[in-house]
């Protein structure tokens, strides 16, 4: 057996008890003459022949079969006087120079000694004449060998059980012991055949050399190659399974049955500190230990190849630790938001996946972070969101997600919240948030507004919905997701898709508000304003679906289409008037850069009609449309500055960009009559577009009370709800026939949606 740690009292006492018991029965057997100096040289085979056990059964419990108890069969008949003498002296001497431990070295000579000492005890009972001739000297070879075995399987046995490493019941008896046995019985038997040569012909002896080195030879050959087939296989095995493993507890589980099936009768296990027997490799600097020791009743040495394999299975386990760490990191870092150290989106849409009908999410995007950005820079704006995401981990409940899928917007996923909760948890954040943070050396503050939905499917979706209607309530608050807002922000969300071609079914149409002379009371010019006849909801404002389309990019077909419908429409006021009458018409940025009116008046100008291209001052300050607009003047296109007051456009500027037209913002006239300081303000404006020759149009107007203060400022052109709503082409043609005036006529409005003011950010 090999020392596979510290040896116990109680297994030294047996250990000792056994040597003391060798010794005095080897006493008691030994002759008063010495063996002749030729039998001397017979027992130094023992110590040769124990250096070159068979191995049985490697691939299952790997038992190592010693050939040196040839020689006790050998003894038994060629020598059977002094054959306890010289077995106990080889044997010791064999057992003696093993590189094992002293007390493992003294339980194995004891072990052998007992054992060769029955099976001499066995022969010379069965055979006292040591005749190895006939049946009888067969039958005494096969007891003496069997006894010899079964008394070194018995000790050993003992010994596995008072080491504690088994039970003796199970140490004395496992599915093995019957091929060890037979194994063995065969191997001894080269003895007896010896003996029987020896005493039949004494000249032929030599021969019997032959078989016993062939097998010596040829079961070391083929132990080794052996060793080396399951060696490689077991290292490929686990090669493969650490490459397929998930967690380093199928790695640990695959080197550990890698281990026993390349050494072979052994135990391996993964220990945290080097043990004190057996063999033992690292798994790495600083890690736990791939150790290896003798299995049950295993009486083997581990060889230099075996310190090799196990060295290079600790190698590629440990590798595959390493790249399992690796990969562990990897994945926090794929999951975790590097700024904040929340959850980022990728953790977050998992989450959401695994998440049940109970769940609720909080949407929650910051007020004024760019704000803060502009003035105080991004890495103020960074320490902003880390304060933000302490301060959402201490609002939140134990169990719930806080996530940052990016910018400025985070997300908390409650896994189980009704809706009182999750509305109660937004409260509480909208609380925390509007506190000021310290960033930078300056005190910011930012609110948030936080969009809430419970319970069914899309709940980031719906939240998002929910915290837009937060931000368009006044911001700074929470709002719960509702199945009408649901509702109309699918229907917003369709509506892009439902625009597109919408002209071409003729579900457009263009409503005309006049331009009104406020001296003479006549039409000076109208104000195309596009409606949507849809075919479920009826008559749509622009409000109702402008900003969608500016949005997804149709707003360049619609603005297309309203150029081709006020040229056309322009004929007919031209006819109706009998004189010329403008059209303006609303473009937004986006489509006056890139070029779609220009390649539509290319096409569709007409010499009777006057077009008016109205404009933000947001549009004026675009690098790439001044150009664009310059390039219509030239083609007699006029350019007017809508909504002029509600900018940033300075004097300076006004006087050089391609302006013709000031259009005064509503907001102007909405104090009018009552304040005196918007009259000044109007009066100012006015000045200043005589002095720069631009005409100046006052929107807004929709009281007598307004009318007549403008008219005493000495406003000439006007456009408002009391002069004239919007309306249809064909109630448009009677204002402008020639002696026709509109001051003070109201037209109905179409529905309730067309009947408010139109936005210039909402009229194309």
């Amino acid at each position: 057996m090999a020392e596979a740690g510290r040896i116990p009292l109680r297994a030294r006492a047996v250990f000792t008890a056994l040597a003391l018991l060798a010794l005095a029965l080897t006493v008691v057997r030994v002759p008063c003459s010495l063996p002749a100096p030729g039998w001397w040289l017979a027992a130094l085979a023992v110590p040769v022949l124990a250096r070159y056990p068979l191995v049985v059964l490697r691939h299952a419990s790997g038992y190592e079969i010693g050939l040196d108890p040839v020689v006790v069969l050998f003894l038994a008949f060629a020598e059977p006087r002094h054959a306890a003498l010289l077995w106990a002296l080889s044997t010791t001497v064999a057992q003696g120079t093993t590189e094992r431990g002293p007390w493992v070295r003294c339980f194995n000579a004891a072990d052998s000694v007992l054992a060769g000492l029955a099976a001499l005890a066995v022969a010379h009972l069965c055979d006292p004449g040591a005749n190895p001739s006939g049946v009888l000297g067969v039958v005494t070879a096969a007891l003496a060998g069997t006894t010899y075995y079964a008394v070194d399987y018995a000790l050993s046995a003992v010994a596995v059980a008072v080491l504690g490493r088994a039970p003796l019941r199970s140490a004395l008896w496992d599915e093995t012991a019957p091929v060890m046995l037979a194994s063995a019985g065969g191997c001894a038997s080269l003895g007896y055949l010896g003996a029987l040569v020896l005493h039949q012909d004494a000249a032929a002896f030599p021969l019997v050399l032959v078989p016993l080195v062939t097998v010596v030879y040829a079961g070391h050959a083929f132990s080794g190659v052996e060793d080396e087939r399951l060696r490689f296989q077991a290292l490929f095995t686990a090669a493969r399974a650490q490459h397929a493993a998930r967690d380093s507890r199928e790695v640990l589980a695959s080197a550990v049955e890698a281990g026993e099936h390349a050494l072979g009768n052994s135990d391996v296990r993964i220990v945290s500190e080097r043990p004190d027997g057996g063999i033992a490799s690292p798994l790495g600097q600083g890690g736990p230990w791939l150790a290896a020791s003798p299995k049950g009743t295993a009486t083997r040495v581990y060889q230099d190849d075996d310190v090799d394999v196990l060295d290079l299975l600790a190698t590629l386990t440990g590798d595959s630790l390493s790249r399992l760490a690796l990969v562990s990191e990897l994945e926090q870092l794929a999951t975790v938001d590097g700024l904040t150290g929340l959850a980022n989106g990728a953790a977050l849409a998992r989450a959401l996946r695994e998440a049940g009908p109970g769940a609720a999410v909080l949407f929650i995007d910051l007020d004024g972070f760019k704000a803060v950005n502009d003035e105080h820079g991004h890495d103020a704006g960074d320490a902003l969101l880390r304060a933000v995401a302490h301060r959402l981990r201490r609002s939140v409940r134990t169990g719930d997600l806080v996530a940052r899928p990016g910018g400025d917007e985070f997300v908390v996923l409650l896994p189980e919240a009704d809706g009182p909760t999750a509305e109660g948890l937004a409260a509480r954040v909208v609380t925390d948030l509007a506190r000021p943070v310290s960033v930078g050396g300056s005190t910011v503050a930012v609110g948030a507004s936080v969009g809430v939905a419970v319970g069914g499917g899309d709940l980031v979706r719906r939240a998002d919905i929910a915290m837009y209607a937060a931000k368009r309530a006044g911001k700074d608050r929470y709002a719960r997701c509702t199945d009408e807002m649901h509702r109309q922000h699918m229907e917003a969300r369709d509506l892009p898709e439902q625009l597109r071609g919408a002209g071409e079914r003729g579900e457009l149409v263009l409503h005309y508000q006049p331009i009104v002379d406020l001296a003479l009371g006549r039409v000076d010019g109208v104000e195309a304003l596009i409606r949507w006849q849809h075919p479920t909801r009826g008559l749509l404002a622009p409000d109702a679906f402008i900003p969608q389309a500016e949005e997804s990019g149709v707003v360049d077909e619609l603005t297309a289409w309203v150029l081709q419908r006020a040229v056309a429409d322009g004929a007919a006021l031209h006819a109706a008037a009998g004189r010329q009458v403008s059209i303006s018409i609303n473009v937004p940025a986006a489509a006056l850069v890139r070029g779609v009116l220009l390649d539509e008046l290319r096409h569709g100008s007409r010499e009777d009609v006057q077009l008016i291209l109205e404009v933000t001052e947001t549009t004026l300050a675009e690098p790439a449309a001044v150009p664009v607009l310059e390039e219509f003047r030239r083609r007699g296109v006029r350019i007017a500055l809508d909504d002029f007051g509600t900018g940033h456009s300075s004097l300076a500027a006004l006087r050089l960009l391609p302006v013709d037209i000031i259009k005064l913002d509503r907001a102007f006239t909405a104090d009018l009559p009552g304040d005196p300081r918007a009259g000044h303000l109007i009066r100012s404006v006015g000045s200043l577009a005589s002095a720069l020759d631009k005409p100046l149009v006052v929107e807004g107007i929709e009281g007598a009370d307004q009318l007549a203060e403008l008219q005493r400022l000495g406003v000439v052109l006007g456009q408002g709800f009391l002069l004239a709503r919007p309306a249809p082409l064909a109630q448009v043609l009677p204002l402008v026939a020639p002696g026709a005036t509109v001051r003070g006529l109201r037209q109905p409005p179409l529905t309730a949606s067309s009947a408010s003011a139109p936005s210039p950010a909402q009229v194309p």
